[in-house]
């Protein structure tokens, strides 16, 4: 396995992913500076996530057409310049709305080019460790996202906060480019393709339609578990609510990144099909069993 090459990759998404969540983690600062309802402060997210899922149609798409390295490095480069914009730009709703979704989309952007990228790298007997490993590394940026924009913002300001997830980018962006190197220059003969599905494609479409239903559920649990668990053990502990809820949220997402390592070893070991399978009946099981705890 060529560890070397994952190991770029790995660093490169998880340096990419700290500015995803940096909103999410400054929001007890943003809310009152801002002077932002709930409401908003929910839709500004929510912008980010839906170009997220909009990104990873089209760049997944693209990668028919053109080097899947390519579309990664581009929408790396639009990642450092959406996250600086946001950094400086956005001071309410519209501005970070706006910008907080075209942050989503070059998240989007790099994530579905670097799936492609694993595929083709690594033969079926290691390709589950390393589609885990490359996860992992954007499992990693999501709680290092939430939890050193919450200090920097704490204790100094939040531009500083932003400005130094931002500046994480711009590595994450050099790391890429360091890794795929050779890759970018590698010239690909592809097939006349449109974007649509035939009748044999069916397994395709119910895996799209399997894996949107899964996203629904992961995004939205990574919204509500944290306010969830906070009102649970608020007084069972003696943390501030807002630090005990950043604990949390930066709990789960550390836990993502063992989770896609055992689950990308056990996909090599046991098939592919089969852990997709259990580990998406046993998340659905345990939101469900959450969503009724009294």
């Amino acid at each position: 396995m060529n560890w070397s090459w994952i190991t770029f990759l790995f660093a490169g998404r998880f340096l990419s992913s700290a500015v995803f969540f940096m909103y999410v983690g400054t929001l007890p600062f943003i809310l009152s500076l801002w002077g932002l309802t709930a409401t908003e402060a929910g839709i500004i997210q929510t912008g980010s996530v839906v170009g997220f899922g909009l990104a990873l149609s089209i760049s997944t798409y693209l990668s028919d057409f053109k080097n899947p390295s390519h579309i990664l490095i581009f929408f790396s480069i639009t990642n450092c310049l959406f996250a600086f914009l946001f950094a400086l730009l956005a001071s309410d709703f519209i501005s970070a709305l706006i910008l907080n979704f075209f942050l989503g989309l070059s998240q989007g952007g790099i994530y579905g080019p670097s799936m492609i990228l694993v595929s083709e790298k690594y033969v079926p007997a290691n390709r589950g460790k390393a589609m885990g490993l490359n996860i992992a590394g954007q499992s990693f940026g999501y709680g290092i996202s939430l939890g050193l924009s919450f200090v920097l913002a704490n204790l100094y300001s939040l531009q500083t906060a932003f400005l130094i997830c931002s500046i994480l980018t711009i590595l994450g962006l050099l790391i890429f480019l360091a890794g795929l190197w050779k890759d970018l220059s590698k010239k690909y003969h592809f097939k006349k393709s449109i974007f649509k599905f035939d009748k044999k494609d069916d397994n395709k479409k119910n895996l799209i339609v399997s894996y949107s239903a899964h996203s629904v559920e992961l995004f939205g649990m990574w919204a509500w578990m944290p306010v969830f668990l906070s009102l649970v053990l608020i007084g069972k502990t003696g943390l501030n609510p807002i630090v005990l809820g950043l604990v949390i949220s930066v709990t789960l997402h550390i836990t993502g990144v063992f989770a896609n390592m055992i689950s990308g070893f056990f996909s090599d070991k046991f098939g592919s099909k089969n852990v997709l399978i259990i580990f998406a009946l046993i998340s659905s099981i345990f939101s469900f069993l959450m969503g009724w705890i009294p």
